[in-house]
């Protein structure tokens, strides 16, 4: 069985914790705020297409699946409500 390269995916994830981790350090006032949740969620939306991408799984393209995920992230990550069905 070939082994899954997931050093892109690695990446995609530090980067989402690094932006995330800056994030939290400003003031939503701020013109950096926007930057980093901008790249929080860019890197989440990437994060999304490379996965589905390494599983080739069909449920990561039904838009029940990933409004789910989308929900799950934007709890945890950004603390917001989850968008309606």
């Amino acid at each position: 069985m070939n082994k899954l390269d997931t050093s892109y995916l690695k990446k995609c994830n530090r980067a989402l914790e690094s932006s995330f981790r800056k994030l939290q350090g400003y003031s939503e006032n701020d013109i950096e705020h926007e930057i980093y949740r901008s790249a929080v969620i860019k890197e989440f939306e990437i994060i999304l297409e490379q996965s589905g991408k390494l599983l080739k799984k069909p449920y990561v393209r039904t838009s029940t699946a990933i409004k789910q995920q989308i929900n799950w992230f934007s709890k945890n990550y950004l603390g917001m409500q989850a968008c309606t069905p």
